[in-house]
């Protein structure tokens, strides 16, 4: 998870405030956009909700996009970004 316009560091939940703050959910998986992925970042961001951020915005990362899935996580606000390990 990332804190918008907070400093960059690793630290334990319990060590961290998100309320009133906007924050960025990330998911990752070194393969094609399918059901697990999808489902942690959908869950990730209900789980976080109660925290009370001032806004959530997730982002699932893959290897190989989906058509079917696509869409659908577009219509829960999720954003795929498709990252191919060939591109460093």
């Amino acid at each position: 998870m990332l804190i918008l316009n907070e400093e960059t560091r690793i630290a334990r939940a319990k060590e961290v405030d998100i309320e009133n703050k906007d924050i960025v959910i990330i998911q990752t998986k070194v393969e094609r956009l399918g059901m697990y992925l999808l489902g942690q970042a959908l869950f990730s961001k209900h789980l976080m909700q109660r925290f009370n951020p001032a806004s959530i915005e997730t982002v699932a990362v893959c290897t190989k996009g989906d058509s079917v899935l696509e869409p659908i996580a577009a219509s829960y606000g999720i954003e795929v970004v498709v990252y191919s390990p060939d591109e460093r």
